[in-house]
């Protein structure tokens, strides 16, 4: 099973996989026939033989802006104010990176209306014909930063904030919430057919292919004739928030354009989102086996969100404690967050067993 921090990465990675896949230096983005689509992936050798260089299969701008929102993610923000108006200078930035790339007209639009050195620049008029998908092709990384049920508020939030930079009309940044939540369900690992009712087409196509296989998730969620890079982003995301790299050809991300660069994204989000987690983690009990000493009793514990399932940890052989140390460190991973529990250790403990609760 992939971990958490795999995961991150690859919700980056082959979320710019599915749209380099769909774009495909413009020839697949425009291309309406699914049957003339798959026919060239025959061609080609199937999903698992393409090579997604950038010579071939450039990122489009749906990339460019899937890293421009985790790099304002992952920078020292210290309120919202702040971070939306670090949001707003990273699109801002990101026009400048869109030769081939085929952005949006409402997007080049609402970018250039962005005053982010201002206060509240980051917000423009609203604009009635400011739908389409370009708000929910950037979002993905929203999801993972602010994937906790309790941080729903703040990923709701900064995905409507995000989304109205460029896309100010309710179908246009709802299409951001949606990507943020989906992604967030996918790294809590929910079912997907729990993900909601009525959803569209596409995220149909998401639950009765990714149980399948990478190839068939990129033959009916990417290469369909329909805006292939933009629901190739949102599919790749979904795939890797869930299973990680597993199934996926190498040769599909190995030397696509701004990997090295998804890659450190994917692990710098998963550690400032973990920390966040392990800053807020409340140890209820510690029961140490083998030795006498202080303990908190298990009486003394309420049920009200404590994790169901014990975790029974062994120190490894470099861990061994000697007379005198005072304090260790644990690491358990449950629902992919690793939480550190530091508790007084005694002289010859050989384990503990641990409850913890966010």
């Amino acid at each position: 099973m992939a971990s958490l921090e795999e995961r991150f990465v690859a919700a980056m990675v082959l979320g710019a996989v599915g749209d380099a896949m769909g774009y495909k230096n413009g020839v697949w983005e425009v291309c309406t026939s699914g049957v003339t689509i798959h026919s060239e992936v025959k061609k080609l050798g199937g999903v698992s033989a393409l090579n997604l260089t950038r010579k071939e299969f450039m990122v489009s701008d749906d990339t460019v802006l899937h890293i421009a929102t985790a790099e304002a993610l992952i920078s020292d923000w210290k309120d919202k104010e702040t971070l939306f108006c670090t949001i707003a200078q990273k699109y801002k930035d990101g026009q400048k990176d869109m030769a081939g790339r085929a952005p949006g007209a409402v997007t080049k639009q609402g970018a250039s209306m962005l005053r982010p050195k201002v206060r509240g620049g980051y917000r423009i008029p609203y604009n009635p014909r400011g739908g389409g998908c370009g708000a929910a092709m950037r979002s993905a990384p929203i999801g993972l930063r602010f994937y906790r049920p309790e941080q729903l508020d703040d990923l709701v939030a900064v995905a409507v904030e995000s989304g109205r930079m460029t896309h100010n009309c309710p179908t246009g940044y709802l299409g951001s919430v949606a990507t943020a939540l989906f992604v967030s369900y996918a790294i809590q690992r929910k079912p997907i057919n729990s993900w909601g009712k009525g959803l569209m087409e596409f995220y149909k196509s998401v639950s009765h292919s990714a149980g399948a296989s990478w190839e068939e998730l990129c033959l009916r969620g990417v290469l369909h004739g329909g805006d292939n890079d933009s629901t190739g982003i949102i599919a790749g995301s979904c795939w890797g928030a869930l299973y990680g790299f597993e199934g996926v050809p190498e040769v599909n991300y190995k030397k696509m354009e701004y990997k090295d660069r998804l890659f450190a994204l994917g692990q710098d989000l998963c550690k400032i989102t973990v920390s966040a987690a392990t800053s807020k983690c409340q140890l209820l009990w510690v029961a140490v086996s083998g030795v006498k000493g202080p303990s908190i009793m298990e009486e003394d514990v309420e049920d009200t969100d404590i994790i169901k399932e014990d975790k029974e940890v062994n120190l490894l052989q470099d861990q061994s404690l000697g007379k005198g140390q005072e304090d260790f460190m644990v690491n358990i991973e449950h629902i992919g967050i690793h939480w550190r529990i530091r508790q007084v250790a005694m002289a010859n403990l050989k384990k503990v067993v641990v409850m913890v609760t966010r």
